[in-house]
């Protein structure tokens, strides 16, 4: 029986191959990871005036590697980049329309993966797997912390 680190990493392997392969099929490549993560904070923030700072922060990446991805997602046309009216030094971004039928892409394959890898599991159990991630998580975190 493999550890349970073992394990973890290779259902998001499996889970990561399986994405991508579904992304590409419903032409939303690239949209599986920081694109779509970026898609999501845009679509559930709508109305809010989010810049570059946000992006860092709920990604928790460097400010050039949010810099090359907003460029990326500019130049895709999934995201719009605008001088923010009151302060020269700030971009307000927000998500286009292409965007937003990208998200909703997004979303529908994420409905139908969430039922394949979650059939047969009872609500019970797959709550107690929550339970339990979260608290490999938690303690996955207060190691990276405590060195």
């Amino acid at each position: 029986m493999l550890h349970v680190g073992f394990q973890i990493r290779d259902v998001s392997l499996a889970l990561d191959k399986y994405l991508t392969q579904l992304a590409i099929k419903h032409d939303a490549e690239n949209l599986d990871g920081p694109q779509g993560a970026v898609l999501f904070f845009l679509h559930t923030h709508r109305g809010v005036e989010i810049v570059q700072k946000h992006i860092e922060q709920f990604l928790s990446i460097q400010k050039s590697a949010a810099s090359g991805l907003i460029k990326r997602m500019e130049k895709n046309g999934f995201i719009s980049v605008q001088p923010h009216p009151n302060d020269k030094r700030y971009k307000l971004i927000a998500i286009t329309e292409l965007g937003e039928q990208k998200y909703e892409t997004i979303i529908d394959f994420l409905a139908t993966t969430e039922d394949l890898i979650t059939d047969g599991i009872s609500s019970q159990d797959l709550a107690l797997f929550k339970k339990v991630l979260q608290k490999i998580k938690e303690n996955v975190c207060s190691i990276e912390h405590q060195e």
